[in-house]
């Protein structure tokens, strides 16, 4: 499904996607799919501070 949606983007050449830093299966699920980290930084979201992780997939 993701890569149905990267094929159906044309012109595309970066797709950033922000992950929580703790979530070690959506961590490795797109490094599996070619992500790359390059920023982290705290999300404030309904009152909560997340440690994000951005992420960067070049296609």
């Amino acid at each position: 499904m993701l890569q149905k949606g990267i094929d159906d983007l044309y012109g595309i050449k970066e797709i950033y996607i922000n992950v929580e830093k703790d979530n070690k299966i959506g961590k490795t699920f797109y490094e599996a799919k070619g992500f790359e980290v390059v920023k982290e930084f705290d999300d404030e979201f309904d009152g909560h501070t997340l440690k994000t992780v951005r992420m960067v997939l070049k296609v």
